[in-house]
């Protein structure tokens, strides 16, 4: 994927939850290139999140989105499941942690980017996102 489609797909995710945070797989990510990726976090348009809470699980054929449960064990090491109630056959699918992480972008942090890019000063900076809130 090339990124200025990459830019304009998660333009259009932002957009369609009206400037609210929209989190991004770190598998999604390894599917870009390595130095789209690197820019975008050091220009902090992508910043890490927390955990997800939820993802598929990879017990079965259906691949349903569960919650995820995080135990530490007795030596203080989390480690991620996911407790099937859809079939009696598969209790805990254990998850692995870097399956969780993601980042995040937003309108803010796609505003904040212009404001730097483009030099703006506070005040006008603050009207912008003002603006942009009505």
């Amino acid at each position: 994927m090339k990124p200025e489609a990459i830019l304009i797909e998660l333009l259009e995710r932002v957009v369609a939850k009206n400037g609210e945070k929209v989190f991004i797989t770190d598998h999604e990510l390894s599917l870009w290139p390595d130095s789209f990726v690197v820019l975008m976090k050091s220009y902090e348009l992508i910043t890490k999140a927390p955990p997800a809470v939820s993802t598929l699980c990879m017990g079965c054929e259906r691949e349903c989105v569960m919650p995820v449960h995080i135990l530490t064990n007795s030596q203080d090491e989390p480690k991620a499941f996911i407790v099937c109630d859809k079939r009696r056959d598969i209790n805990r699918v254990f998850v692995p942690l870097e399956r969780l992480e993601q980042w995040q972008i937003s309108g803010e942090s796609i505003g904040t980017l212009l404001i730097k890019l483009l030099d703006l000063p506070n005040t006008t900076a603050r009207k912008l996102i003002l603006l942009a809130g009505k």
